[in-house]
Parts: structure tokens; sequence; C-alpha cells
């Protein structure tokens, strides 16, 4: 090996040769090591395997070499490794201080074959895993004779190509395998500069296979030149299908991401809530124009401001941060004030919730903020209004229920006297005039009844009072009384009853009946010919049954137009000049709102030519038949006749009434009823004549002057409180509502009558008064009646 000189720098040695694989050596003009690579290190263990210094050949191979002269390779036997020959080459360095020896082994024949071998074996190793790898990575190699025009292609190309492995193409035909157009074009320009200067090329192209694949491929390639000639072109084929497919979903992502926050941007400039994000630090990092028009600040001045004039801006600005970062709450909502840069205070919705990075760690918060200066100002108006609607509510519920006193009153007066004369002996062509009296005082009750009765409703002042009834009992008796109405217009009538229906079920059964008593009258009333069909069944539902009541009829039936109308208040089907049938409207729609508070419905079927089907549904409880016996249904009826009392034993009644009217009727009814009548004007003077006298029976108004008839109960119970022989206490009064029978009942009644009370509702109380004062009534002693029968 011949010295190079000075042609290398200083640098070359330390840098390049350090790391090589074979071991080096630096010594000095004495053959003494400067330092060693280390590959040296780990074949020399010491420094004593180099020739000593007094052996005259290393000595004067060293002398030539640091000379400059060409010298030839040095062989040699370690002493330190006798069974090893080595040889050495050196390379003086540039500044002549030290030189480079290099160190081959040359141990014998079998260790070179041994090292040929190896060698062998390593590169097969490393062809074999080059073509796995080739193939794993779809990656064809292909070469190109220039001057024979012939093209060489591996296996792999060849698949991509989808040709036989036995089959060769020319340049000209593999170049059409691109697709025709861009790509074909680019291949050919690519191939025919690398032939003229040898450039390099790498395009990713569109390729399609003879069988009709297609896919990318990378198309790699390079000229090699001889004697300033290209004489060969070689290169790579790889298939990047699946690299193109993912970069262009990469690209549609990324696009679909850009267009997504140019959306969410767009929008949160556009929404008119204020929009502001900060960081965990709680410094502004943006917000949207709304923010700024709401705050009256600037972006920048927001992000500027200091903390105490940021709670300044926003009372809750820095409230909650801390449970949302934690994860105590995962969002929080709170009303709050803003002050306005020039101010102005005004009130608003504040939401926050957190915002997370790719890995789900919270880097910031955004925050929400609506105006509602202008709600809240709604609100304290609505709440004004709200009163006032109230208060008119309240006068007009009052005002309801004066008028039904006030009603009440006089038909008292008119329906009791009109009884009485039913049940006298009257001329006929009075009777019929009587009767058309009570019916239509009983009309007008009925309409009294239903504006009361919606008031109270649609007050939520209702409540209903659900206890165990007979439910086919009830069906029965319904049923009875309307096959009667029925008749009376020559309707059919039928009915049929589930099963199901049988026992005891705990409900309200007055407004059940109510409601069934309004579907039926109306489907007799609207049915000028044809039939009436009344059904019932029930079916469990979960801890409750569910009750369905059918009522079909063949009448007029109602229009489509129409029928969504028909459950509103005051309205009717046919509301012109010239309607046939009559009625408030207040039925259906009272009916409706009692089904919901029983959680049913009530729902309608019904065409002009085909007369109407009502369903009503209702949730009631089954009660077990294990259960107590239900109470009646009704007061047990007396086992005297109505009309007249025993004389043994006839009952001693006193009134408190403070209208004369009624005074006249009531004493006109007990008189009849043969019962001696005691009439005072105020529940005082009852009290007074208790303390001296002894009554079997105890009327009582609600409304009077000087003590009123709840008052006079009270002390009544008070002062019978014990005893036996306290009087049958009965409420009649014009009060009316629901509330007013509870507040009788709970003052200790023992009936509650609204009026207008009829002969044989008061006869069949007197009934019941007379039975218990048989058994708790010692006889009557003598007693003094100032006022006798016409007494005050």
């Amino acid at each position: 090996m011949t010295s190079p000189g000075k042609n290398f720098s200083p640098e070359f040695f330390p840098l390049q040769m350090m790391g090589a694989p074979l071991p080096i050596v630096w010594v000095d003009a004495s053959g003494s090591v400067c330092k060693k690579n280390r590959a040296s290190s780990g074949a020399f263990p010491d420094d004593s395997f180099l020739p000593p210094q007094n052996d005259p050949d290393w000595a004067t191979w060293l002398k030539q070499l640091f000379e400059g002269n060409p010298v030839s390779e040095f062989s040699f036997t370690p002493h330190s490794l006798p069974k090893k020959t080595y040889k050495a080459s050196g390379v003086l360095s540039e500044n002549d201080s030290s030189a480079a020896l290099y160190f081959s082994e040359t141990t014998g024949q079998s260790g070179l074959l041994e090292r040929a071998e190896n060698a062998e074996q390593n590169l097969l190793h490393a062809r074999r895993q080059l073509n796995q790898t080739s193939a794993l990575a779809l990656v064809g190699s292909w070469e190109y004779d220039i001057q024979k025009r012939v093209l060489q292609m591996s296996p792999v190309a060849k698949q991509l190509y989808e040709i036989p492995e036995e089959e060769k193409l020319s340049l000209e035909e593999a170049l059409l395998f691109y697709k025709e157009g861009e790509s074909r074009e680019a291949i050919q320009d690519a191939v025919r500069f690398a032939c003229v200067d040898g450039a390099f090329f790498g395009l990713d192209l569109e390729f399609e296979g003879r069988a009709g694949t297609l896919r990318w491929v990378r198309a790699v390639g390079i000229g090699e030149f001889e004697n300033e000639e290209c004489v060969r072109l070689y290169g790579s084929l790889q298939d990047i299908t699946g690299y193109k497919n993912l970069h262009a979903k990469l690209e549609n992502a990324l696009a679909e991401e850009k267009r997504q926050n140019r959306y969410i941007s767009d929008l949160k400039n556009a929404l008119p809530i204020g929009i502001y994000q900060k960081n965990l630090a709680g410094t502004m990092v943006t917000c949207n124009p709304a923010f700024t028009d709401l705050t009256g600040y600037s972006s920048r001045e927001l992000a500027e401001l200091p903390e105490h004039e940021k709670e300044a801006v926003a009372t809750a600005w820095g409230e909650d941060d801390r449970a949302l970062v934690s994860g105590i709450i995962p969002i929080s909502r709170r009303d709050a004030t803003l002050k306005q840069k020039g101010g102005r205070e005004i009130s608003a919705i504040l939401y926050k919730s957190l915002l997370h990075d790719e890995e789900g760690r919270p880097i910031g918060i955004v925050q929400a903020v609506m105006d509602i200066t202008e709600l809240k100002q709604m609100e304290r108006e609505l709440r004004a209004a709200k009163v006032l609607a109230d208060k008119a509510n309240l006068a007009k519920t009052q005002f309801l229920a004066t008028m039904s006193h006030e009603l009440r009153t006089p038909l008292n007066a008119v329906i009791g006297m009109t009884s009485l004369l039913q049940d006298s002996d009257i001329a006929d062509k009075h009777k019929n005039y009587v009767s058309t009296i009570a019916s239509a005082g009983e009309t007008l009750l009925e309409l009294i009844g239903d504006i009361l009765n919606y008031s109270e409703i649609e007050n939520s002042s209702f409540v209903l009072a659900p206890n165990p009834f007979d439910l086919e009992e009830m069906l029965s008796e319904l049923a009875e009384q309307f096959r009667a109405c029925a008749g009376r217009k020559n309707l059919e009538f039928s009915h049929s009853f589930s099963p199901e229906c049988r026992g005891a079920f705990h409900g309200d059964r007055a407004q059940i009946k109510r409601i069934l008593s309004n579907l039926l009258g109306n489907a007799i009333k609207f049915t000028p010919s044809g039939s009436v069909r009344f059904s019932a069944s029930s079916s469990a539902e979960g801890n409750a049954e569910r009750l369905v009541f059918c009522v079909e009829d063949t009448g007029i039936g109602i229009p489509p137009h129409l029928q969504q109308h028909l459950f509103q208040p005051f309205t009717q089907a046919d509301s012109s000049n010239t309607r046939e049938y009559g009625g408030t409207g207040l039925g259906l729609a009272i009916s409706q709102k009692l089904a919901g508070m029983m959680g049913g419905d009530i729902a309608l079927k019904s065409s002009s030519s085909d007369g109407s089907s009502f369903v009503f549904t209702a949730g009631l409880k089954r009660i077990p038949s294990a259960s107590e016996p239900l109470p009646p249904a009704r007061p047990p009826e007396s086992k005297q006749p109505a009309g007249h009392l025993p004389s043994e034993l006839p009952l001693q009644i006193i009134v408190a009434e403070d209208n004369l009217n009624n005074q006249k009727v009531i004493r006109l009814i007990l008189k009849q009823a043969g019962c001696n009548a005691t009439i005072v004007e105020n529940g005082a003077l009852a009290l007074d004549a208790l303390e001296t006298s002894r009554f079997d029976v105890v009327i009582l108004d609600m409304q009077m002057p000087v003590m009123d008839g709840v008052t006079a109960m009270k002390k009544i119970r008070e002062k019978f409180a014990g005893r036996l022989d306290r009087p049958y206490c009965i409420a009649l009064t014009a009060n009316a509502f629901v509330e007013d029978e509870q507040t009788c009942m709970a003052a200790g009644f023992d009936k509650y009558f609204s009026k207008p009370i009829t002969v044989s509702k008061l006869r069949a109380a007197l009934a019941v008064a007379a039975e218990k004062t048989r058994f708790t009534s010692k006889p009557h002693e003598e007693q003094n009646n100032p006022n006798g029968e016409d007494g005050k």
C-alpha cells in the first residue's frame, strides 16, 4: 500500500478511521503507540503485539514510512498472540508526526476460506432478506440494457404488471402500462432525460396492470454511463396504492377539519351569544364579536384586563373554574351581572365548560354569555301581570261563588215550591205548567253547576275524592237510568260490561259517574233515532287497572273539522243562531279535565253519517276481595214511607235560615213530611233554642248574619260531645263548591245539601234522622215552643 503523501486532512483519520471495522493503531517514528481505534482495542489487549523496536526490519520499515517512501506490507507475529500472523499497512499523517497502521490477519488458507464462506453466506442471507422485503413491500426492480435493448424485471415487478414470469416486455411496451395521459407522458419524459444525462427520477404515477387492476406506483430510475455514454437504466417500481388512499383520506380529513373549523368560527362569529375562551391560567385566548359588543371592550382590552377588573366585567368570571377542572361539575350555569365598559350593568346567563386536548386533558375553559336583561324585565312584568291576573281570577271565583249563592237562593224557593205543587192535588193542566217550571229550574241549576265546576277545575282548586266503590253496581245504575231516558225517545239501548269490571275499585265514584252521565246524556240527546250502546272493560296495567268505557251512538255525528274544538270550554259543534240543541259547551271540557286527573283521557271517533264513539279511560286501583266491606254507595233509605213519618215519634226540627222565601219553602216541606219545625234567622238563635229545647234535627244555612252555620255546627259539636242525643245536623246552603261540602263535613255535619233542595232528597235525609232518633232518643218531654209552628 502506497502512502497518499499530503493529500489527507488532519480530521480524516480521527473522524473516518476511529469507527473503522479493521484494527488501526497510530504510532510515532519510534514505533510507540499514540492511540488505537475500537477494533484494535478489541483485537489487541495491550501494546506488546507490535514488533519490538530493536527489530531491524521493523525499524527500517518505519523509517521508510515516515520518510514518505513507498512501502510494502509488513508481516509479523505478535509476541502476545503467537498463533496469529498479521500484515501491517501504513499511512502517514499530514503533519508527519504519526502514522496510521492497518492490520489484517493472515493466519492461514483455511481461515481465508472460512471467512470467504461466511461472507458468501452473509451475502446470500442479505439477498434473501432483500428479496423478501421487496416482495412484502411490493417493490420490483428493473434494468434496461440500452445497447442490447433488453428489459429485465424482477418477479415482483412482473407481478405488478400482471404478466407471467416468463414473459418479456420491451421498454416501449412497459411504458404503455402507465395510465394514458399525464402519468404516461411523465414516465416517458423521465426515461428520455435519464438516457440523455443520467438524471434520477422518482414519480408517483397511475398504473394499470394487464388484468385491469388500477393502482398508484412509485417509479424510480437512474442512468449509468461509460465513456460519457448512457449504457444502462435501472430502477424500481413500488405499489403505493395504500399510501395514496391513506394520503387521500388524510387530506380529506384535514380538509373536513378545516371546513369544520371554519364553520365553527363562522358560527361563533354569527351567534348573538357572547363566547370567549381562556386558558387554565385565566388569560383570555379568544372571543367572538358578540362578546365584545356585550361588554363594550375590544378583544385586546379584554385580554389585558387585570383580574379585579375582569371581576367587575363579569361577577362570575372566575367562579366554578376549579370545580370544572377538578371534574366536580361537568358544566356550570349561573345567573350573573355584567358591568359594561361604560359602567352599565346588564343581566346575563353564564355557561361554562372545559376544553380538552386530543388526549382528554383540560387545556382551557369556554364560556357562553347570554344577555337576558330584556327577559328579566319581561319576567318582572309578567310576574306583576300574574299577580293582577290572580287577583282578577280570585275576584272572578268570588263573584261566581256569590252569584251561585244568590241564584241558588231564589232557585231553592222555585224548585222547592214546584216540588210541593207536583205532590199536591192540582188540575192536570196546571200539572203541565208546574212540570215546565220544574224542568226549566233543573236546566238553570245544571247550567250554574257546570260553570262553577269548570271554574274550580280551571283554578286547580278541585280535588278528587277517591274512595272504595263497587264499579259494576255503579255501571248498572247508569245503564238502568239511561235506558229509561232512551226509551222516552224510542231509542234502542244496550250495554255490556266485561267480567273484569266486577269487584271493588278505589276512585272518585261521583266524578266517574259524572263523566259517563255526560257522555250517555249527549249520546241520547244527539241521536234522533237508532241506538245507543254502553260498554266497559278493564285490564291490568302495572299496579293499577286501566278502565275503558265506550259510549257509541248512531246519531248526527260530528264533522272532522269541528272535532278538534269539541273539548274546548264554551264550544259546541253547532253554535249557529239556528242550532237545534242547546247547552253550555262545558260538559265535555269538564269531563276531559276530570279524565286527565284520573290518569286517563277521552277520545272521539265520529263522522256525519255513522254517529259518534266516545272512549273514556281511567287508571284505578283494584281492591282485593279480602278487603273490608265497601261503604254503601248512598245513604240507606228509610224503611218508612218518605211522605209521612210515624206519628208516635214526630221529629222536632229547628231551621236556621235568613231568607224569608226559603223559610216558607222549608216550613211547607217539613210540614208536609209531618215534622214540627222551628224557624230562626241565624246560628246564634239556633244555639239559644238548643239550650232550652230538645230537637231531633238541626238544619243550618252556611251564610247568615250574626253567626254562620259552620260556626254554629262547631259549637253544637262541642255542646253534645260524647252524648248520644246529639241532633242530626244537615247543612242546607247555596254555597255549592266542593270545598264548601268539605268544610261542612269537617265541621261535623251529618249531611250536606246544596240549594235548591228537592222534597225527595230532604225526605230521604229526614228518614235517616228518624232511624237514628229511634235508637238514641228518649221520649220527648213536654216542651214549651213559644213560636209554635210559625215561630221565628
